[in-house]
C-alpha cells in the first residue's frame, strides 16, 4: 500500500492511501446484534404506525433516517382521504425544503401517470402506491393536481406567517409593509436613534423616560454610541423578551437565584453521604474564629450542622468550599494560617484533623464538583444599583421596541420576528375570524424540523392547534432530530420539542414514535458514531439546560466498502498552514482513488476555512463554496466601495488613497505616500489636481494619475446629478475596472454589487447613507465559481445539514469562535415542566455591568452568561454529530492539537474540547509517535510569506481595447423577422405596455416572490409612469397605461399560477436573448421565463392581452394556437423537448402543453 509522510507540528505519520495509519483510525466496535434487531423491529412498526391518517405523532428521526421521505408519505396518505387537497398543511424552516417536499410529491404523482413498474426499495415502492391512491382521490374528486401544483400546500413557516398576518393586516399592523427583510440592522438602529434621542423631548421628561435614559447611559459611562448599540441589538431579540418586559416582579426575577443557590445546596448535602460532617463542622468553627471578622469563613463560626439549603445561607456554604477547595476547585494540598490554622503548637492538632478529613475526601469526585459550582452561584438577591438599571432598561425597552414599529411603517418593511408576532396575533384568543377560518381549511397539520422552532413560533403552532382534540378528524405529525438542533444564534429552543415529547402540544396527546435506521451511512460509520456520541453527548436529556441525550442507530446498508470508516488526524501543536496542507492531501488522496465520490469540507465557522481555501486553490483544486466568503471581503468590492464613498465625499481621504490603488491606478506605495503628503491641508483629489504634486511622483506614476484624473474631472462634474448607481458604475468602466477582473465570479459579484448599491439607493430616496450601504453589504456573499467541481463542496457544518457526501473532512476541530459582545441584558428564557409551554417560561435576567466595573464582580450577570455558555456546550456537541453523520462512506476529522506540558490540552469551547471524549486514544497514540522538530521545522514562516504580495494592475499605457469588428453572417442566412403577430388591443401602446409588464415580470422574478405584493405594486407607480413617458406615451394615455401594468402586476402576484411561475426554481433564467440558425436564416430570441422543475425544463412566454367578453376560454384557444410555434421553436432551440406555457396575466389565463420533437 502506498505511503507518504505529512509533518505536522512535531510528529510525522505514515498516511496509508485512504486507509489511516494506527494513530488515526478508530476502532469500530461490533454492533450488538440483538440491539439492531429490536431496532429494526421498532423502526419498521412506527414507520406504518406513522400513516394512520385519524392520529396525532411526534417523530424522533435521526440522522439518514429518511424522515423527509416519511413525511411524503404521510402527505399522500392524507391527501388520499382528503375532501380538497389544501386541508393538508406541511410546513418546513426553509425553502429548499420546503421545494424538496414538494418535488417527492410531484414526482411520485409522476411516477405513477407514467405508468412505470414501482422501485425495488419497499420504502420507495411504499411511496408510489401511496401516491396511486392519492391520484385515484384527485380524479375523483377532479383536483387536477398535476396541472395545479400550487394546491399542494407545503410552505415554510415564515410563508405561513406572512399569509396570516395579511388577513387581518390592521390587528397585526402589517397594513404599511410590503416586504421583509432579512437585513434589518438600519431599521433597528434608526429606532434605537430614535429612542435615546427623546432625552430631550418635553414629553420624554413628563413621562419619566428621560430620566431612564439618563440613568442608562450615566451607567455606561455616558458613551452615547455603546448605548445605541446594545439597545439596536436587544431590538433584533425582542422575541424573547418583549412578552417579559409589560411588568417588573422583583420577587418572580430573584426567585430563578434562590431556587438555584437551594438546589445546589441540596447536591452538596447528597454528596456528603459517609462525610463527618460534625467533623467538618467543628474545624470550620475553628477556622472562622481564628480568622478577621470579615473573612470567607466568618459565616461558619456559629455553625452547629450543615447550613439550610437556603439561599439565605449561601455566604456559609461558601465559607464551608473555600475550606476545603482551593480557588481552582481541587482538594487542599496545603493548609497554612491563611485557611485559619495558624503555626501554633496548640493548632497543630486542628491542622492535622482538617488534612485527614481532606484526604478521605478526596475520592468524593461528586462532592468536590458539588461544593466548586456553589461559588458560581449568583447572588440571590439583585443590590440597588443593580434593580435601578434594571428598571430603566425595562421601561425603555418597550418604547424602543414601539419606535421600532414606528420604522417599519415608514420604511415598508419588516423584520421576520415581527411577521412571528404578527401571525401570533392574528391567531389571539382563537376567536377571530381568520382563527375560525383556518380550523376548518386545515385538517392535518404536518411540520418539520420541529426541533429548530423558536418560543414564538411554538406558540403560533400551539395556536393553531389550540382546540384539536383526539379523534376530532383534525390531526398534528411533527418530526424533528433533538440531536440535530443547531440554531440557537437562530433563537431555536431544543426543550420545546423535549417539553413536547413528554407532554404533547397544547391540549392534544401526541403518539411517540422513534425512527432508527439509518439509510444514509455504511454501517462502520454507523457503528462510530453510536460508540463516539455516546461520551460526548449528554448521559440525560434536561429541558432547562437544552441537553439532549444520545439514541442510537442501525445501519440499512448490509455491509461498507471495507475502509476504515473513520480518521482523526491528529496534527499535534500544528498551525493552521500545516492543517490547510493535510486537507488538501486528504482531498487528492480521496480523488485519486475514488474519482467519482462526492467530498465535503465542513467547518464550524467560515474563518476556519480562511487557509484552506486558498490551499485547495493553489493546489488546482476548484470547489463549489456554499456562501463562504463575505462579498465584502472580495477586493473588488472593496475597490468598489471605495469608489463609491470617493465620489460621494470628495474629503475621505482612506477611499480616495484605496482608489488610486485600486488596479484600475495601482499607484506603488512610494507614490502614493506623495499623494497623502500635504494631504492634511488639502483633500486627496485636490492633491491629484496639483502639478507641484504629480510633478513630485515617479514617471510611471505621473502617467498612471494623469489618466485616473482625467476620468474623475468629467465624473466630479456630475455629483449630485442622476442616480449613484449609474454614476458609480460608469466611472468604473472608464477607469478600466471590468479589465481589471477575469473570471465570471468577480462579474457577478460586481453586478451584485451594483444591484445592491441600487436598491439602497431607491429605498433611500436618492438619500443614501454610505456607512448603512456598507453594513448592508456584510450579510452578502460573493458568487461561487462558475467553474466549479460540484464532487468537492466547501461550507459550515450548518450549512450542510440535511445534506449528505460520500467523504466528509471536518477541519478547525480545534478552533473556537468569536465571543458574543456584553448585552444590555444577559438573559434566558427557558421552558420549564411545569408550564404549559406556551407563553414565558423561566425567565432569568440581569442588567448590564457598569462600565468601570469588572463583569466578574457581577455574580448575577456572570451567572446568566454561563448558563447560556452550558447551552451553547451542550450544542456543540450536537454539532458534531450533524457534521459527523453527513458522510456515507469516511469521516475525517482534522485538528491542530494543542500540547501543554506533554498532554493534550484542547482549547475551552472548542469542537475538539467536546470530542475529546470519543478520541482520546488516537490522541494518546499520537502523542506516542510524536517526535520534537527541529528548530528549521518548528520555525514559523513569515507573515504575510504565503501570501502573494505583488501589485496588481493594469499596464501603465493601458487604453480602451478597439471595439470588435461586426458579425457579418453568410448571405445565404438572412434575418428573418419575427412574424406580425397583432396586438389584441390599441397597437403601438399596446406593445409599449407590454414591453413594461415585461420588465417588471422579470424583476419579481428575479426579486425574492415574498417580497412582493399589492402596496409594493402601488409604491412603484411613479416608476412604472415614468417608464412608459420614456417609451413616447403621454397625457391620458400615460394614466391608462399605468394602470393596466399596475392591474397586471396584481393580478399575477394574486394568482397562485403566476407565484408559481415567478417563484424560485431551479436552473432559472429571464429575459434571456440568443439567437439560432434555421434553414430560412436566423431567429433571433427572447425567453421571457424559463426553469426546471421535476427534470423538465419549462419555457413560458408572457402575453399581455386582454379580451372582452364570456367567452375567454376559446380566446385562450386561438392564442394557443396563434403562438404555439413561437414557443415550439424556442423548445427547438434549447435542444431538447421542454413544457411550453402561455400566461396573461390580465386574464390570470394559462396555456400549457408539451413540446414536439419534429426539427426545423
Amino acid at each position: 500500500m502506498k505511503t507518504d509522510k505529512l509533518a505536522h507540528g512535531d510528529a510525522q505519520l505514515q498516511l496509508p492511501l485512504l486507509k489511516p495509519a494506527a494513530s488515526e483510525v478508530m476502532q469500530n466496535p461490533a454492533p450488538g446484534a440483538a440491539r439492531d434487531r429490536t431496532l429494526r423491529d421498532e423502526d419498521a412498526d412506527a414507520r406504518a404506525q406513522a400513516l394512520d391518517c385519524t392520529q396525532s405523532f411526534i417523530v424522533r428521526a435521526p440522522a439518514g433516517s429518511g424522515k423527509t421521505e416519511l413525511l411524503t408519505q404521510r402527505v399522500l396518505a392524507l391527501l388520499a382521504e382528503a375532501e380538497v387537497p389544501e386541508e393538508v398543511v406541511a410546513i418546513t424552516f426553509t425553502r429548499k425544503a420546503a421545494a424538496e417536499m414538494k418535488d417527492r410529491l410531484l414526482h411520485a404523482f409522476e411516477h405513477v401517470a407514467a405508468g412505470r413498474p414501482p422501485p425495488a426499495e419497499p420504502h420507495n415502492a411504499r411511496t408510489i402506491d401511496l401516491a396511486r391512491r392519492a391520484l385515484l382521490r384527485d380524479r375523483e374528486l377532479g383536483w387536477e393536481l398535476a396541472a395545479n401544483p400550487a394546491r399542494l400546500r407545503v410552505q415554510t413557516i415564515d410563508a405561513l406567517s406572512l399569509w396570516l398576518a395579511r388577513q387581518v393586516p390592521i390587528t397585526t399592523r402589517f397594513a404599511a409593509i410590503t416586504q421583509v427583510t432579512e437585513q434589518a440592522e438600519p431599521l433597528y438602529g434608526a429606532a434605537a436613534n430614535a429612542t435615546l434621542s427623546l432625552i430631550d423631548s418635553d414629553e420624554a421628561r413628563a413621562s419619566g423616560l428621560a430620566h431612564h435614559i439618563e440613568r442608562l447611559l450615566t451607567h455606561l459611562d455616558n458613551d452615547w454610541i455603546r448605548a445605541h448599540r446594545l439597545l439596536s441589538g436587544m431590538l433584533a431579540r425582542r422575541d424573547q423578551w418583549l412578552r417579559h418586559v409589560g411588568h417588573l416582579d422583583r420577587a418572580a426575577l430573584e426567585a430563578p437565584m434562590q431556587n438555584a443557590c437551594a438546589q445546589q445546596m441540596q447536591r452538596v448535602c447528597a454528596a456528603m453521604t459517609g462525610v463527618d460532617v460534625q467533623e467538618l463542622i467543628a474545624l470550620a468553627r475553628y477556622a472562622a474564629g481564628s480568622l478577621p471578622n470579615d473573612s470567607r469563613l466568618s459565616p461558619c463560626a456559629e455553625l452547629d450542622d450543615l447550613p439550610a439549603a437556603s439561599h439565605e445561607r449561601l455566604d456559609a456554604w461558601r465559607g464551608l468550599a473555600a475550606l476545603l477547595l482551593t480557588n481552582e476547585g481541587s482538594w487542599r494540598a496545603k493548609i497554612t494560617k491563611t485557611e485559619g490554622f495558624p503555626a501554633f503548637a496548640s493548632a497543630a492538632p486542628f491542622k492535622q484533623r482538617i488534612i485527614a478529613l481532606i484526604d478521605s475526601l478526596r475520592s468524593n469526585e461528586v462532592l468536590r464538583e458539588a461544593l466548586h459550582a456553589l461559588r458560581a452561584l449568583p447572588a440571590p438577591r439583585f443590590t440597588g444599583p443593580q434593580w435601578a438599571v434594571l428598571e430603566s432598561i425595562v421601561a425603555l425597552l418597550p418604547r424602543a421596541a414601539a419606535e421600532l414599529m414606528m420604522v417599519f411603517g415608514e420604511q415598508g418593511e419588516s423584520d421576520f420576528v415581527q411577521l412571528t408576532h404578527a401571525a401570533v396575533d392574528a391567531l389571539a384568543g382563537g376567536e377571530t375570524d381568520i382563527a375560525q377560518a383556518l380550523d376548518a381549511r386545515i385538517r392535518h397539520l404536518l411540520i418539520d424540523e420541529f426541533q429548530d422552532t423558536s418560543i414564538t413560533q411554538f406558540e403560533l403552532i400551539a395556536r393553531l392547534v389550540g382546540d384539536w382534540r383526539s379523534g376530532d378528524g383534525r390531526t398534528l405529525f411533527v418530526v424533528g432530530d433533538p440531536m440535530q438542533s443547531i440554531y440557537r444564534f437562530r433563537e431555536a429552543e431544543v426543550g420545546l420539542f423535549l417539553k413536547t415529547w413528554n407532554d404533547g402540544l397544547a391540549s392534544l396527546p401526541l403518539t411517540r414514535l422513534r425512527l432508527s435506521r439509518n439509510f444514509r451511512s455504511s454501517p462502520q460509520l454507523v457503528d462510530w458514531v453510536n460508540t463516539a456520541f455516546v461520551r460526548v453527548l449528554a448521559e440525560e436529556s434536561d429541558i432547562a439546560s437544552g441537553a439532549v441525550m444520545f439514541e442510537p442507530s442501525v445501519a440499512s446498508q448490509s455491509s461498507g466498502n471495507g475502509a476504515a470508516a473513520v480518521a482523526f488526524n491528529a496534527l499535534l501543536d500544528a498551525s493552521p498552514r500545516d492543517e490547510a496542507d493535510r486537507v488538501v492531501q486528504l482531498v487528492q488522496r480521496i480523488r485519486s482513488a475514488d474519482p467519482a465520490a462526492s467530498i465535503a469540507l465542513l467547518a464550524r465557522a467560515r474563518p476556519h476555512l480562511a487557509q484552506i481555501v486558498p490551499a485547495l486553490r493553489k493546489a488546482g483544486l476548484r470547489f463549489n463554496a456554499v456562501e463562504l466568503e463575505l462579498l465584502l471581503a472580495r477586493p473588488l468590492i472593496g475597490d468598489l466601495l471605495a469608489l463609491t464613498r470617493a465620489l460621494e465625499h470628495l474629503a475621505d481621504k482612506v477611499a480616495w488613497l484605496a482608489v488610486l490603488r485600486a488596479p484600475w491606478c495601482g499607484l506603488t506605495l512610494a507614490d502614493l505616500a506623495g499623494v497623502a503628503e500635504g494631504a492634511a491641508n488639502a483633500s486627496v483629489w485636490q492633491r491629484v489636481c496639483d502639478p507641484a504634486c504629480r510633478a513630485q511622483l515617479s514617471a510611471d506614476g505621473q502617467q498612471r494619475l494623469a489618466r485616473v484624473a482625467q476620468v474623475f474631472e468629467s465624473a466630479l462634474e456630475w455629483r449630485g446629478r442622476g442616480p449613484l448607481t449609474e454614476r458609480v458604475r460608469e466611472t468604473w468602466w472608464l477607469l478600466g475596472g471590468p479589465a481589471c477582473i477575469s473570471t465570471a465570479a468577480d462579474h457577478a459579484d460586481a453586478e451584485s454589487f451594483f444591484d445592491h448599491l441600487v436598491r439602497h439607493e431607491e429605498r433611500a430616496r436618492g438619500l443614501i447613507d454610505i456607512d448603512a450601504f456598507e453594513t448592508s453589504l456584510v450579510r452578502l456573499y460573493a458568487a461561487p465559481d462558475s467553474h466549479a467541481d460540484e464532487r468537492l463542496q466547501v461550507m459550515t457544518i450548518h450549512k450542510a445539514k440535511g445534506l449528505e457526501f460520500d467523504y466528509v473532512i471536518v477541519p478547525g476541530v480545534d478552533r473556537v469562535t468569536m465571543t458574543d459582545d456584553a448585552q444590555l441584558m444577559q438573559w434566558l428564557e427557558r421552558p420549564t415542566p411545569d408550564n404549559a409551554g406556551v407563553g414565558p417560561g423561566e425567565l432569568l435576567l440581569s442588567p448590564i455591568y457598569p462600565a468601570d466595573a469588572d463583569k466578574k464582580n457581577d455574580s448575577i450577570y456572570c451567572w446568566v452568561e454561563r448558563l447560556q455558555q452550558q447551552r451553547q456546550r451542550n450544542e456543540d456537541g450536537r454539532l458534531l454529530y450533524v457534521a459527523a453523520t453527513r458522510a456515507r462512506k469516511q469521516l475525517h476529522w482534522v485538528a491542530c492539537v494543542p500540547v501543554v506540558d506533554d498532554a493534550v490540552s484542547p482549547r475551552d469551547n472548542s469542537l475538539l474540547q467536546r470530542l475529546l471524549p470519543a478520541v482520546e486514544e488516537e490522541c494518546a497514540l499520537a502523542m506516542a509517535a510524536r517526535t520534537v522538530p527541529s528548530q528549521t521545522e518548528s520555525a514559523n514562516p513569515a507573515p504575510g510569506s504565503g501570501y502573494d504580495q505583488s501589485l496588481r494592475r493594469l499596464p501603465v499605457g493601458w487604453t480602451f481595447p478597439a471595439a470588435p469588428p461586426a458579425i457579418v453572417w453568410n448571405d445565404d442566412s438572412p434575418a428573418v423577422p419575427e412574424p406580425a403577430i397583432e396586438f389584441s388591443w390599441a397597437g403601438e401602446t399596446a406593445r409599449r405596455v407590454g414591453v413594461v409588464v415585461h420588465r417588471w415580470l422579470q424583476r419579481i422574478a428575479d426579486d425574492a416572490l415574498h417580497n412582493w405584493d399589492d402596496k409594493r405594486v402601488r409604491s412603484i407607480a411613479p416608476h412604472i409612469e415614468r417608464e412608459l413617458a420614456a417609451a413616447g406615451i403621454s397625457g391620458d394615455g400615460l394614466v391608462a397605461a399605468g394602470r393596466r401594468v399596475g392591474h397586471a402586476l396584481t393580478r399575477a402576484l394574486s394568482d397562485p399560477r403566476a407565484r408559481w411561475l415567478l417563484g424560485p426554481h431551479s436552473d432559472a433564467g429571464n429575459e434571456l436573448r440568443f439567437s439560432m440558425q434555421t434553414r430560412s436564416g436566423i431567429k433571433r430570441i427572447v425567453l421571457d421565463r424559463t426553469f426546471v422543475e421535476n427534470g423538465a425544463r419549462w419555457i413560458i412566454d408572457y402575453k399581455t392581452g386582454t379580451h372582452q367578453g364570456a367567452d375567454v376560454e376559446e380566446f385562450l384557444d386561438r392564442e394557443r394556437l396563434r403562438y404555439g410555434g413561437q414557443l415550439e421553436l424556442y423548445a427547438r432551440a434549447l435542444g431538447g423537448e421542454a413544457q411550453l406555457g402561455l400566461y396573461f396575466p390580465l386574464l390570470n389565463g394559462w396555456r400549457a402543453w408539451t413540446s414536439e420533437n419534429d426539427n426545423d
